[in-house]
């Protein structure tokens, strides 16, 4: 018999806000929540943000808790490193939001 695994026991249950800070010339900034987990893996999705502008092309941003942006319900699967983050792709990886805002820029 598979014993269940309790969700405060996995290093980012199901609700954990993740936050992915990449770019060149600018800093862009996406949130994703974790909609399903194991011990290794997670399965997200990506969620909106507030923008509130704090100077020229730069923005404090905070994410929408389950105000998702696309239809998965499934959600994208990623496996945890042993560093406790997910690599999203070849340039940007996320990793645990620690609630405060995020600082993003743009370019012109």
């Amino acid at each position: 018999m598979t014993k269940a695994i309790n969700n405060n026991e996995l290093p980012m249950p199901v609700g954990t806000i993740l936050d992915s800070e990449w770019g060149w010339e600018q800093t862009n900034v996406d949130f994703y929540e974790v909609v399903r987990a194991t011990k290794k893996s997670v399965w997200i999705r990506p969620i909106a943000h507030t923008r509130k502008e704090v100077a020229f092309d730069e923005y404090e941003v905070e994410p929408i808790r389950g105000k998702f942006l696309d239809d998965n319900p499934r959600g994208e699967l990623h496996r945890i490193n042993k560093n406790g983050y997910i690599t999203l792709n070849s340039y940007s990886i996320a990793t645990v939001y620690k609630g405060e805002s995020i600082l993003e820029t743009t370019y012109a």
